[in-house]
């Protein structure tokens, strides 16, 4: 319980994924190796895009890992919304305006160690382009 109420007290939240017609909004996972962000990202899309019909497209910056675009892809599939892949900051500014009438707009990132400061810095790279919400 004591965890609990520490974690309350230092871990920010937005309080969801509220959509607004006309407004497209990007949600960015972000965090190390095997946490479950695709499995995460694909759940996410799954319940706001046939659950709530909201308009959903993925994105995934994941191309370090073996078959993730793959994985991704098959997810994007099943649910019925558009993926794209992209490797670096122009290709996701592009992704962006694409999806830029789409409620939603999930973005897969490839997870890491801290200590690889060359991923660190393509991932910022990424992230200043997407400017996710």
């Amino acid at each position: 319980e004591r965890l609990k109420v520490e974690i309350r007290k230092r871990v920010q939240t937005s309080g969801g994924y509220a959509t607004t017609k006309g407004a497209s909004r990007l949600v960015a996972l972000v965090g190390a190796t095997g946490v479950g962000k695709t499995t995460s990202l694909a759940e996410l899309a799954a319940r706001y895009a046939l659950k709530q019909g909201a308009k959903v497209a993925l994105i995934t910056a994941d191309t370090y890992r073996v078959a993730a675009t793959d994985q991704l892809l098959k997810y994007a599939n099943i649910i019925g919304v558009p993926m794209r892949v992209i490797h670096d900051a122009r290709e996701m500014a592009e992704a962006r305006r694409a999806f830029a009438d789409f409620d939603l707009v999930f973005m897969d990132t490839a997870g890491g160690s801290q200590f690889n400061t060359k991923q660190i810095q393509e991932l910022k790279l990424l992230l200043t382009a997407a400017q996710p919400d």
